[in-house]
């Protein structure tokens, strides 16, 4: 008896099993169409940096018009879209991006956003940005190259504070950045910060002749100049056509003089006076570097970026710099900062303590002091 009524049920059942079944069968195919649907990609809506006024512009990338389109003619190679499809990001649109992110200092997502395209997109252009940038480098940063090109130096400088010969400035700057974790001491500064300690030379017009940006923040400046090619250069060919200028952190070479611990007379307190009046031309520098791209400034963050990486961030923005003092650009500062003030920079370094005093250096100083200052 319930073997017979177990059967009428399933027999009732039969019409809403079968249902069920088509049910999930087109369940299963909608599912599986979803699947294969394309979704259709969302294009933003990008800058057109031809609609920009030349201020806005200026504003916005710290070139005006003029520089923006030198700047673009030598990476044009670089930056052209690689796909000719209709939405491909053009080379000014890229190179307006990147300028942006040098300038704001502000994260690529952001970046990216502004300029209507992805965060990916936006970590790719930066990639062709920096490779060009690099290449070029050598373009637009240089001593002078001629001596009539070196003879107007001397007389640039010579016109800030009666200090002859002078060819450039030399100091030292930090870049925060975020350590490897595996080298984290070796970028440990002596603020306990951790950063690139940056070399730089530059002109009587704050024109950048030299950079270098490899090493970490533990490094003392005099030790930087000893490894860099600039000091072999100077050390194997330097005679007596001039020299730079430095401060204290550094030891008093024939090719580079630098000031007197303890004057002792009126002539070596005027050499001291016009030592630092010149000298303070880098730190102008410095200020201008720092103030006109963010991204390498305290107020911008440490970059997130490997070492090698925050180096090609770095040598653009002395790029960048020189282009904007070639075409006369004003000055950019932030809100209520002067442009002088440095909040990231370390006073004067001590002397390294393993680097030998040099007699014929000290002996050009004190012919210099003798022969302009008495």
């Amino acid at each position: 008896m319930e073997t017979g009524h177990y059967s009428a049920q399933l027999v009732k059942m039969e019409p809403y099993a079968s249902w069920l079944s088509e049910a999930r069968a087109v369940d299963r195919m909608s599912r599986y169409n979803l699947r294969r649907r394309r979704i259709p990609r969302l294009i933003r809506e990008r800058i057109d940096v031809a609609l920009l006024s030349d201020r806005e512009l200026l504003r916005l990338t710290r070139l005006n018009r003029a520089a923006f389109d030198e700047l673009y003619a030598r990476l044009e190679t670089y930056l052209r879209p690689l796909t000719s499809r209709s939405h491909a990001v053009s080379g000014q649109t890229k190179l307006f991006a990147c300028l942006q992110f040098l300038a704001n200092g502000s994260f690529q997502r952001l970046g990216g956003f502004a300029c209507g395209v992805s965060q990916s997109t936006m970590s790719r252009i930066i990639s062709q940005f920096l490779i060009g940038m690099r290449r070029i480098s050598r373009e637009l940063i240089h001593f002078p190259r001629s001596p009539a090109e070196w003879d107007a130096v001397k007389v640039a400088f010579y016109h800030l504070a009666q200090m002859p010969n002078v060819i450039g400035a030399i100091d030292c700057t930090h870049v925060a950045l975020v350590p490897p974790s595996a080298d984290e001491y070796m970028y440990r500064n002596r603020k306990l910060g951790h950063s690139l300690n940056v070399q730089v030379v530059c002109g009587p017009d704050m024109e950048i002749f030299s950079v270098v940006a490899k090493f970490p923040g533990s490094c003392h400046d005099a030790h930087i100049l000893r490894e860099s090619a600039l000091f072999n250069f100077f050390h194997a060919f330097y005679r007596e056509g001039g020299w730079l200028l430095g401060d204290a952190g550094y030891p008093c070479l024939p090719w580079l003089l630098t000031p007197l611990g303890h004057p002792s007379n009126n002539a070596e307190e005027a050499y001291n006076r016009a030592h630092v009046r010149t000298r303070s031309v880098i730190e102008r520098c410095f200020g201008h570097l720092k103030t006109r791209f963010r991204c390498i400034d305290n107020s911008g963050g440490a970059l997130l970026y490997k070492p090698q990486k925050v180096i090609d961030i770095i040598v653009a923005c002395c790029v960048v710099h020189n282009i904007c003092i070639k075409q006369n650009l004003p000055g950019y500062r932030l809100p209520h900062t002067p442009l002088s003030v440095q909040s990231d920079d370390f006073e004067d370094e001590e002397p390294d303590e393993e680097e030998e005093p040099d007699e014929a250096g000290n002996v050009v100083r004190g012919r210099v002091i003798v022969e302009f200052f008495e």
